[in-house]
């Protein structure tokens, strides 16, 4: 995991696959999604968490600004330091 990606390279047992599925589902939670971003500068990566947020947001009107300058999220293009988006990384989650 580093910055906002996170992979399963292909040489990963079925195990570390399957640990890396679990931890991804546990952290796509709305709750834990919601419990990340009171304790970071993130933006909620699901619709489903800003509910939960509410309260939150009520109290730190500031940390909602993001969410409200942009309503409709739009991928950012790669830059040339990283490869671009989800084709690339297919060759890595092959197993060889």
């Amino acid at each position: 995991m580093g910055g906002a990606r996170m992979v399963v390279l292909r040489w990963a047992t079925e195990a570390q696959v399957r640990g890396a599925l679990e931890v991804w589902r546990y952290l796509m939670e709305p709750q834990n999604v919601a419990r990340w971003v009171q304790a970071s500068y993130y933006v909620p990566v699901r619709k489903s968490a800003i509910p939960l947020l509410e309260g939150f947001y009520r109290e730190n009107p500031f940390r909602k600004g993001p969410l409200s300058r942009s309503p409709t999220p739009r991928s950012a293009p790669a830059s040339p330091s990283s490869p671009p988006g989800p084709a690339s990384w297919q060759r890595l989650w092959r197993r060889p």
